[in-house]
């Protein structure tokens, strides 16, 4: 049987019934600092290379970031800010370095925000896996942020028992 992460890796066709609460049962409890430590392993086990190629032009050659709704896009960039914030970075820095016309998360666009996450996986990854972890009770943001490889990457740092919630080292062979 594949592990939950498979199935998210590839998508809402490949989730099974009761997926997402279990997803949402055995990570929203979860520290945010341990779920941030985690995802950022998990980032450094991706090419950025491979994260550029999820990230801002997914194999059907859209942003995944584009599906997500405008409420969690917002959120999304004030979790990328608050999170550069606490990593010392200048938001001017990153308007410079990426091109964005602004910082502002209400402002942001899905391609703003691609950009966005490239950048902070080049020069920020733990700000990036800090990002992340405020939607740890939010499978689909996840996915679209991380993308298939870092998902299945987080499944074996997970699965190697570097966690510890023992429900989540469960969660990788459900």
């Amino acid at each position: 049987m594949s592990s939950l992460f498979d199935r998210l890796a590839h998508g809402p066709s490949g989730m099974q019934p009761g997926d997402y609460e279990n997803w949402r049962r055995t990570f929203g409890p979860m520290p945010a600092e341990q779920f941030a430590t985690l995802v950022t392993d998990a980032l450094h086990a991706v090419s950025p290379m491979e994260y550029a190629h999820h990230v801002l032009r997914a194999d059907d050659g859209t942003n995944p970031l584009a599906i997500l709704g405008p409420t969690q896009l917002a959120g999304l960039g004030a979790s990328f800010i608050q999170a550069l914030r606490a990593h010392g970075v200048d938001e001017q820095r990153a308007v410079d370095a990426t091109g964005i016309p602004s910082i502002n998360a209400h402002e942001l666009s899905a391609h703003d925000l691609a950009e966005l996450a490239f950048w902070m996986r080049q020069n920020h990854p733990d700000a990036l896996g800090r990002a992340a972890a405020d939607f740890r009770d939010q499978p689909e943001v996840l996915s679209a942020l991380l993308g298939t490889k870092a998902l299945l990457a987080l499944g074996t740092v997970l699965g190697s028992g570097q966690s510890a919630n023992p429900s989540a080292r469960r969660a990788v062979g459900n």
